[in-house]
C-alpha cells in the first residue's frame, strides 16, 4: 500500500495539495508554503531557526528553494500520487494526506489559513523579505542555507526588554 511507505514530508506535500486545491498554482507557490511551514511561527508570527520537518533551504532562482522537497515532491510523482494538470499539482490518491499528526496538521492549517490565498510570486516576495532579501540582494545568496538569514528573535527579544 502506497499511504504507509510516504515520509511524513511527502504527506504535507500532499495535505497541501488536497487543501488548498486549485489555489495550489504551482510548484513556487508549493516550495514557499513548506518553507513557511518548515521555519515560520503562526502564533509569534517569527521565522525561526529550527525547523519542523527538518527540510534544508538555500536562497535559489525563483527565493527559498528546498532540494529535499523537490525530491520528495518528485517521488510523489513518480509513484504516480500527484499529477500535474499544466503547472499545478493535483492528486491521484487523496487518502494519503490524512495520516499526519495532530501538532503537523495544526501547523499547516495555519499556514494555509495565513498564505493559502497568496499567490506564488508574492509568497516569493514575502519570504525573501522575512528573510532580508529582496529579488535583486538574493543572488549575493545563491545556493546558501537560509538558517543564516533568518533573524534571532531571542536577541531582538531581549534587546526589546531592556
Amino acid at each position: 500500500m502506497v499511504e504507509s511507505s510516504l515520509s511524513k514530508n511527502q504527506r504535507v506535500i500532499t495535505y497541501l495539495i488536497d487543501r488548498l486545491g486549485p489555489r495550489i498554482e504551482g510548484r513556487t507557490k508549493l516550495m514557499k508554503l513548506m518553507f513557511l511551514i518548515e521555519h515560520y511561527n503562526p502564533e509569534s508570527k517569527e521565522l525561526t531557526k529550527k525547523g519542523l520537518l527538518h527540510n534544508d533551504f538555500i536562497i535559489y532562482f525563483f527565493g527559498v528553494f528546498s532540494r529535499d522537497v523537490m525530491n520528495d515532491y518528485l517521488r510523489l510523482y513518480n509513484m504516480k500520487v500527484l499529477d500535474e494538470v499544466g503547472t499545478r499539482p493535483t492528486l491521484l490518491k487523496h487518502e494519503n494526506s490524512l495520516d499526519l499528526d495532530d501538532e503537523t496538521k495544526s501547523r499547516v492549517d495555519l499556514i494555509i489559513s495565513e498564505f493559502g490565498n497568496y499567490e506564488g510570486s508574492l509568497l516569493v516576495h514575502y519570504t525573501l523579505k522575512r528573510l532580508g532579501l529582496t529579488k535583486e540582494t538574493k543572488d549575493d545568496h545563491f545556493e546558501e542555507s537560509v538558517i543564516p538569514l533568518i533573524p534571532d528573535t531571542h536577541k531582538r527579544s531581549r534587546l526589546a526588554s531592556s
